[in-house]
């Protein structure tokens, strides 16, 4: 519940606004979510999570809300974890399935 909030502060109110004042829209939105992907310390994951950067930057430009992105990070978080937790309460081994790339 804290994540969003806080990462949207940081990526897009702070970041993604700074970084608008020096360069054009869609490379703060690029670069900003290039910082969003590596913060998240997972090489695996950061393609997904550069891709999200773009889509909640590119959100938060067209809505000038923070409280939208906020909103569909809060989304997408819940809906991973839902289906983590429905996977694992129908048998799957996560990890078996993450090592065998079928996730």
């Amino acid at each position: 519940m804290l994540a969003p909030l806080l990462e949207e502060t940081l990526f897009r109110g702070f970041l993604l606004t700074s970084l608008t004042k020096i360069m054009p829209t869609w490379a703060a939105v690029i670069a900003s979510s290039a910082a969003f992907g590596i913060a998240h310390l997972s090489i695996r994951d950061l393609p997904v999570l550069f891709a999200l950067g773009c889509w909640l930057g590119a959100i938060y430009c067209r809505s000038r809300n923070l409280l939208t992105p906020i909103l569909v990070h809060g989304a997408w978080n819940s809906t991973v974890l839902s289906l983590l937790f429905w996977l694992t309460a129908n048998g799957v081994d996560i990890e078996k399935l993450i090592k065998e790339g079928g996730f």
